[in-house]
């Protein structure tokens, strides 16, 4: 999924790897367009693994987000799983 973050210089889309389990959209309405999802997900950003966290809201497809540094010891074990 590619989320656009628009507060930089520019804009900054990235793509992020969805992590489906950590993701809601209990509270989404896609047949009408409504309600907010929840979204999560990694991507390698300047060589550093970064997970982003993002609420996105249906009507508008606009929400906020922000990136969190991945520890090694979570890649690792991400990639285990796979």
């Amino acid at each position: 999924m590619f989320i656009k973050f628009t507060e930089t210089r520019g804009g900054t889309d990235l793509g992020i790897r969805v992590d489906r389990p950590a993701c809601d959209d209990s509270t989404a309405d896609f047949g009408s367009g409504s309600g907010t999802v929840h979204i999560e997900g990694t991507v390698t950003l300047n060589h550093d693994p970064v997970r982003c966290i993002a609420a996105i809201d249906l009507a508008t497809l606009k929400g906020t987000g922000h990136l969190v540094l991945v520890e090694q010891s979570e890649v690792e074990v991400a990639a285990a799983a796979e």
